[in-house]
């Protein structure tokens, strides 16, 4: 996922191309445009141009200028490195058509325009625009070196060979899972003055300077991308980035917020915690590597997140004054900077779950005065416990003393996980569920949330066998099994009345919940049932025939998927957005298998 090679089809009206990119001696750029008609798709090329855009970015002090219609740009600018940029033919007039001056349109529709707008207020000054004919079928691009367009080509298709190459290292049946995770995360890194190169959650997704990150998103992510060592260093940045952007609140406390971009930045919630299941994961992936500075930088941030979810989000039950377990909130004294639409109310606190609309939040529950829902969670609480697990398997890896650490973790684990074994098992539905706070009512929406206890290996063999037969693999409920086919492990029950929505986290497939349930049907106290073995096999299977068929037709890999058909496009699916990797990846780790997790002496009393 490090790879220095790149290519892009494209279809405009009638033309179609193909736009391949690598990078020779490390500052080398070499593109090559090439018109990819046949006889039967005639086209006039004398109708297309390639309009080359050469300016700094970020409002960096520059200039790119080239003589008039020459076949290079020079670009100059204040402690930065000179950079010419060469193409094989010299450039052409382009009166009939005004590229420099782009204004957005007061009219909605005009989201191209307004886009292109934005995008234009990112360079230092009007952009330099060179435009080159297409009337020959190919046009070559190289920086710093003049090339001509064989020798262009030709290191072209050497790294596209390279590339090729990389992925038949995973063998006939797993090289397409690792082309796709490459392109959906490849296709998601950008860079930003702020950041430097990072992984997004999305092109499409802005939440202030032309992207977002999402806190659990962006985790699961830099794992998926470490895997391969050549996506190492991105991988760390971005995993960096987000715990760096740790909030500090009045009470001298930070959350790792929900979101942040080049803008903006969520104070009032989190999401689902996976940072430290993500690092110990990412640590033994790499176990060449010795990433002890990266844990020494990015273990205390992590702490200090559940640090805060104990202090902000933890409530005594009302049944059972005994019992205090996790909620999920909205903090109105920490409110963000540029604001947002929904701050302390229900809304934001379902926005903390990660799980938008999930049915699961559909009451009305939500206690202004308190700034909390009143339900304990039984993802955000498993979640919780397990991120404890993993930081204190983390202090082995780390040069930090962390002995008051280790002894806050040890006591959290001792308080929550018989609280969730107490509180959320409903012993007549044999399994764990969300409960209200006020009236121990426990919450009728099954989602894989209830299979998260199994990430601390919490219940029994017996117990988890249970709940993986009545829910997990039942055909009512989950359907995790052969009988299913391509539809795996959807984010409510088939058995729920929202199933039918099929609208984002009412009945969608997901690659996070597949993703950690897969996880969690690993644990190792489970190695030797049958019948877990037997669930966690269904998925990884159903889940790659999933992901296959949206790939194969369309190169898609998406957001989330239809719980029936297994299609990925429409209710609120974006094509390619970057944990849906995660739906390949689950069958290259079962064949490259790592120990994921140590065994964990449990300090409390089952």
């Amino acid at each position: 996922m490090g790879s220095q090679y790149t290519e892009m089809h494209i279809e405009w009206n009638e033309l179609l191309l193909t736009i391949e990119t690598t990078v020779v001696s490390k500052r080398d750029l070499l593109i090559a445009v090439q018109v990819v008609n046949n006889d039967s798709q005639a086209v006039n090329l004398s109708n297309y141009f390639v309009l080359v855009n050469t300016n700094y970015l970020f409002y960096r002090q520059g200039v790119c200028i080239s003589a008039n219609y020459c076949n290079f740009v020079n670009c100059t600018g204040i402690g930065l490195s000179n950079i010419q940029f060469f193409a094989i033919q010299p450039q052409i007039k382009i009166s009939k058509f005004d590229v420099k001056h782009t204004t957005t349109s007061n009219n909605s529709s005009s989201s191209v325009h307004q886009q292109k707008h934005k995008i234009q207020d990112l360079f230092s000054s009007d952009s330099e625009i060179a435009a080159f004919s297409l009337t020959g079928g190919a046009i070559g691009f190289s920086s710093n070196t003049f090339r001509n367009l064989i020798d262009i080509q030709r290191s072209i298709a050497n790294a596209r060979a390279d590339e090729l190459q990389n992925y038949q290292k995973y063998g006939p049946e797993l090289s397409e899972n690792y082309r796709a995770i490459h392109n959906v995360i490849a296709w998601n890194t950008i860079y930003t003055v702020y950041e430097g190169v990072i992984n997004v959650v999305s092109r499409r997704w802005d939440f202030g300077f032309g992207y977002v990150m999402f806190l659990w998103d962006s985790f699961l992510t830099s794992l998926i991308r470490s895997f391969d060592i050549d996506g190492l260093d991105v991988a760390l940045q971005t995993f960096i980035q987000v715990a760096k952007s740790r909030t500090r609140n009045i009470d001298s406390t930070g959350l790792l917020p929900n979101y942040k971009s080049g803008t903006r930045i969520s104070r009032d919630r989190t999401e689902p915690p996976i940072g430290s299941i993500m690092l110990l994961q990412l640590v033994k992936i790499q176990k060449t590597e010795n990433l002890t500075w990266f844990i020494d930088l990015i273990y205390p941030e992590l702490y200090a997140n559940l640090v805060w979810m104990w202090k902000h989000r933890m409530m005594t039950s009302k049944i059972h004054p005994n019992i205090s377990l996790l909620v999920l909130g909205s903090d109105p004294d920490n409110l963000p900077i540029n604001g947002d639409i929904e701050v302390n109310n229900l809304q934001a606190a379902r926005f903390e779950s990660g799980l938008d609309n999930s049915p699961m939040y559909d009451y009305d529950d939500f206690d202004n005065k308190m700034h909390k829902m009143l339900q304990f969670d039984i993802g955000m609480n498993s979640l919780f416990a397990a991120e404890a697990e993993a930081l204190i398997q983390l202090i082995k890896y780390s040069s930090l003393s962390l002995v008051e650490e280790y002894k806050t973790l040890q006591y959290w684990l001792s308080m929550i996980v018989p609280a969730i074994e107490s509180e959320l098992w409903n012993l007549n539905a044999s399994l764990y569920l969300n409960r209200a706070v006020d009236t121990g009512e426990f919450n009728i929406h099954i989602s894989p949330t209830s299979f998260f206890p199994l990430l601390i290996g919490l219940p029994s063999v017996k117990q988890a066998e249970k709940m993986i037969v009545q829910y997990l693999t039942n055909s009512s409920h989950f359907c995790v099994s052969s009988d299913c086919h391509e539809q795996p492990l959807p984010s409510i029950s088939r058995s729920d009345s929202a199933y039918s929505d099929q609208n984002y986290w009412r009945g969608r497939v997901w690659g996070p919940h597949s993703y950690i349930v897969y996880t969690a049907l690993s644990h190792s106290n489970y190695a030797l049932s049958e019948i877990i073995q037997y669930a966690r096999n269904s998925l990884i299977n159903q889940t790659d025939l999933m992901w296959r068929k949206e790939w194969n037709l369309y190169g898609h890999i998406h957001e989330n998927y239809h719980g029936d058909t297994g299609a990925g496009c429409g209710s609120n699916s974006d094509p390619f957005y970057t944990w849906g990797a995660a739906t390949a990846f689950l069958s290259i780790i079962r064949k490259y298998s790592y120990q994921i997790r140590d065994d964990v002496t449990f300090w409390f009393v089952r």
